[in-house]
């Protein structure tokens, strides 16, 4: 019975469903920032392309017909921000649905609660820490980084093998190794990661090592917010242009399984690597 319970808790906190891994909502500067994620084992090869729409409500239901679209035909992009809801002031009273259509099937999200349907004072706890995290890089290392998710579905790649689904062309640049055309989707708005030592000082190779050998630079990082970060996302360095592979990630500070915090082991990837040749938005 327990289990049975803290399955539907989490179902609950995350929008999980059968045909979404994740939906989730918090307060940024720009408004309401929504992510989601797709059981990508629900889908086939020929249900591409998705294409998502943003629904909201005034009232918490499952009734798909007491939501309206605020955002339609969104392709190659699992987030959106809500800017027409001010993020001071009251707290909104707004929920969400994200619908998919696909050219097999139309399916949507759980309701989609800010901060999961927290209480009042877990959401307050839960800004507090966000907000204390984000102010803490005035006395640590940090830098502002734009988040390219992985993808793991879509339209598969020509260099994908049918059978094996091996990627056959790790530098391929129609889907950079991911075996999807596209290979990322890139977030909207910049990232802030906090990391344990300064940018400009990370090697490229550990000189520790035998020579001939190569070891590429790792180095430890925090996140704040959303969305959840996957092994094998990249941040990105605009300003250098370095970019950083996702090697591990896990959940350091939650509230009712709500991911406030994630620490990360980062990557650089090789000045060579299929990675460099995506070209960032805007």
């Amino acid at each position: 019975m327990s289990s049975e319970i803290g399955t539907v808790a989490s179902e609950m906190t995350y929008g999980r469903n059968e045909w979404f891994h994740y939906a989730l909502a918090e307060i940024t500067s720009g408004g309401i920032s929504l992510y989601w994620d797709l059981n990508y084992n629900a889908f086939t090869l020929e249900d591409p392309p998705f294409v998502f729409s943003v629904l909201r409500a005034t009232e918490l239901t499952s009734d798909t017909s007491a939501y309206t679209a605020i955002a339609e035909n969104l392709e190659d992009t699992y987030s959106y921000i809500d800017s027409s809801i001010p993020s001071i002031g009251k707290w909104p009273h707004y929920y969400y649905m994200i619908k998919l259509e696909t050219d097999l099937r139309t399916v949507y999200s759980p309701p989609v609660m800010l901060y999961g349907g927290l209480s009042d004072r877990q959401r307050a706890l839960a800004r507090g820490i966000i907000r204390r995290a984000l102010l803490s890089p005035r006395h640590l290392q940090h830098f502002a980084c734009i988040l390219l998710k992985r993808k793991y579905s879509g339209t598969v790649c020509s260099c994908r093998d049918s059978i094996t689904e091996e990627v056959l062309k790790p530098d391929c640049t129609e889907c950079y190794g991911t075996g999807f055309v596209g290979g990322y989707y890139q977030e909207g708005s910049e990232k802030i990661l906090i990391v344990n030592s300064p940018l400009n000082s990370i090697e490229t190779f550990d000189k520790s090592v035998k020579i001939g050998s190569v070891t590429p630079a790792k180095m430890a990082a925090r996140f704040s917010g959303l969305p959840p970060v996957r092994y094998n996302d990249v941040f990105v360095h605009p300003a250098t242009n370095r970019r950083f592979y996702v090697v591990s990630s896990k959940v350091a500070a939650e509230i009712h399984g709500f991911p406030l915090i994630q620490e990360l082991e980062l990557q650089l990837a090789d000045y060579k690597d299929v990675i460099y040749k995506f070209s960032l938005e805007g």
